[in-house]
């Protein structure tokens, strides 16, 4: 077994250095010299020998234990791993005098990777890279976890109890065998360096581990808010920099052809995207497609044609991330560095997620485009359908005008009476239905303002209802100046809907109050009232396409259009219109309560005036 330096200085083989630099005589040699002198000085020549092993060998646990000191606060100084490695390569060098040292990590995948050397490889000379294997010397420290000597090379295992780190590596000029206090010295060293390594390697993971989940947390927030899929590559562009370390990446999507388009990209010129677009590494039906990396492109058979693109672009290695969404693959992203590159693990899953991200808002994104096409097409053919029953409807309703004119009889009368009310409802409904269409396409409704007297075209309104609705009266009461410029068309159809409502909805033996309120000079409003109450579950979307047609439906005569039109042709007008509805006490439900619906029409408004 090694000894500590604390050994029996009698049982070391050491070298220690006199004072003016020179190599000092081994401890028998200086026994030896000793007790050759003559034999007159023999009775003194014990003591004297004694005395100069015991000094020789405080001296020579001085030395190591300054080195162990220096080293042990270098290692105490080092706020990250690579100071560790550098302190210890350097104290181990210079204190066995060593040609060179290099330093091997053990990797996540368990391999031994070459972390650091000392001193640096000449320009000229070639250098070992991490890629390189680790010497068996190496790999035996590493596995038996002793330190061992063979010839020129040493090698000391790095470890921590119960984890095996790596090891140090020491090449000399020639063969080398190491006394006891350099082996203690190495041993201590081994142990203060695992250690040191160990807890940095901890605080960096930790470091790590809060970086990337950050990383994750602005990337999720940045795909949840945007608008428009291209935000989301440009956000998946910038979280893959810092997480993948390259400036140099692609996200590519296929398209409705089948065919992988590059959406989004950084450091990439026109005629590689141009080249390259359209190539994937797996078919379009694939099933859980894994990532492909390259760590060389130069030594990969499968991208052979593409090696004089890769020479004038510099990339080295590239890897391809798949993006899929509900097992079905959706497109991919990549990522280029100039020089042969393995990603780690941990890289590897962090891109696996930001994958992740992007896939599931494209699968997002799409499905609400197909979504919106889907919905533009309906409401297009309804559009298409209301304007082609026009004309069908319009000849029944002429034929029946006619027969009714030639035929005073009661017999036909009351049959072509009702195909007349029927052919006017289903003309108000064709109606609507383009209205509706105008305005889900994003048209809106076109308005023609003249100059109109409000209270006039009301009454009128209000009449042709009278005769509809005997049983329900209706008044209309006027103040102040109602004259404006509006489009008399579309006001009538406004109040026509509401007033048919409010006798609809309302009490009928109450009637219907229709106010005309001309006394702002900007402004008229008008209000009509009907007693009864609408259910507060109701009101929220009372405006809404289809959300009035369930509350009657034993008595419904419309699409439920009704009050979504009546508020965009207000809207069309630059008004606008609001609802009250209550009941008289909350303490008597009984009490039935009532509704008003204000209409608000600048007399000229801003739309208006544009209109014209």
């Amino acid at each position: 077994m090694e000894s500590e330096l604390t050994a029996d200085p009698g049982t070391q083989q050491e070298q220690a250095r006199t004072h003016d630099g020179d190599e000092a005589q081994a401890p028998d040699e200086l026994e030896v010299t000793l007790r050759g002198r003559a034999p007159a000085e023999a009775p003194l020549a014990q003591p004297l020998v004694e005395l100069n092993l015991a000094e020789a060998a405080r001296e020579l646990r001085a030395q190591w234990t300054e080195r162990l000191t220096r080293v042990t606060a270098a290692i105490a100084e080092a706020v990250n791993p690579g100071q560790v490695q550098a302190a210890v390569l350097e104290e181990a060098a210079a204190a066995l005098r060593s040609a060179s040292a290099g330093l091997w990590l053990m990797d996540a995948e368990g391999a031994a990777r070459l972390a650091a050397t000392c001193p640096p490889a000449d320009d000229g000379a070639p250098a070992l890279t991490s890629r390189d294997p680790a010497p068996a010397p190496v790999v035996d420290a590493i596995r038996t976890g002793e330190l061992i000597s063979v010839a020129a090379f040493v090698c000391l295992p790095l470890m921590t109890p119960g984890r095996r780190l790596g090891a140090l590596a020491l090449t000399f000029a020639g063969e080398r065998e190491l006394d006891d206090a350099e082996r203690g010295f190495l041993l201590l060293l081994g142990r203060t360096a695992g250690q040191a390594l160990e807890r940095l390697g901890l605080l960096e993971n930790e470091k790590a581990s809060r970086a990337r989940a950050e990383l994750l947390y602005k990337l999720a927030a940045a795909v949840i808010g945007a608008d428009t899929v291209e935000e989301v590559f440009e956000a998946a562009l910038d979280a893959i920099a810092p997480a993948l370390g390259t400036g140099r990446a692609a996200v590519l999507v296929y398209d409705a052809d089948d065919v992988m388009r590059f959406r989004a990209w950084r450091g990439l010129s026109d005629e590689y995207r141009r080249t390259v677009e359209g190539h994937s590494p797996w078919k379009r039906d694939a099933r859980d497609p894994q990532p492909v990396l390259v760590g060389d492109v130069d030594g990969d058979a499968s991208l052979a044609g593409y090696q004089p693109l890769f020479r004038r672009e510099r990339i080295g290695a590239l890897g391809f991330i798949p993006l899929v969404s509900s097992g079905r693959l959706m497109g991919k992203f990549m990522v280029y560095y100039d020089r042969p590159r393995e990603l780690t693990p941990t890289e590897l899953e962090l891109a696996r997620a930001i994958a992740n991200h992007v896939a599931a808002a494209v699968a997002r994104f799409k499905s609400l485009a197909d979504l919106q096409e889907t919905v533009r097409f309906n409401e297009m053919f309804t559009g298409i359908l209301g304007h082609d029953l026009r004309n069908p409807l319009a000849a029944i309703i002429t034929s029946a005008r006619l027969a009714m004119g030639r035929d005073t009889t009661d017999r036909l009368r009351k049959p072509l009476a009702r195909i007349l009310n029927s052919g006017g409802r289903m003309t108000r409904m064709i109606d609507q239905l383009l209205d509706f269409t105008r305005v889900r396409l994003g048209s809106g409704i076109p308005v023609a303002p003249v100059e109109v007297d409000l209270a006039a075209l009301i009454r009128q309104v209000m009449d042709e209802l009278d005769g509809a609705n005997p049983g329900c009266p209706l008044r209309l009461s006027c103040t102040g100046d109602s004259v404006g410029r509006w489009d008399p068309d579309r006001l009538s159809q406004v109040f026509s809907n509401l007033v048919a409502n409010a006798v609809h909805h309302g009490v009928v033996e109450h009637g219907v109050d229709v106010t005309v309120d001309g006394a702002a000079p900007e402004l008229v409003r008008v209000s009509v009232k009907n007693r009864g109450a609408i259910p507060a579950r109701r009101m929220q979307t009372l405006f809404e396409p289809m959300a009035g047609s369930s509350r009657r439906p034993d008595t419904s005569r419309g699409l439920g259009l009704g009050l979504f039109i009546t508020r965009e042709l207000v809207r069309a007008h630059g008004g606008s219109i609001q609802v009250r509805s209550e009941r008289r006490s909350e303490t008597a439900p009984e009490e039935i309560g009532w509704t008003s619906f204000t209409v608000s029409l600048p007399r000229r408004s801003a739309s208006v005036a544009q209109g014209e």
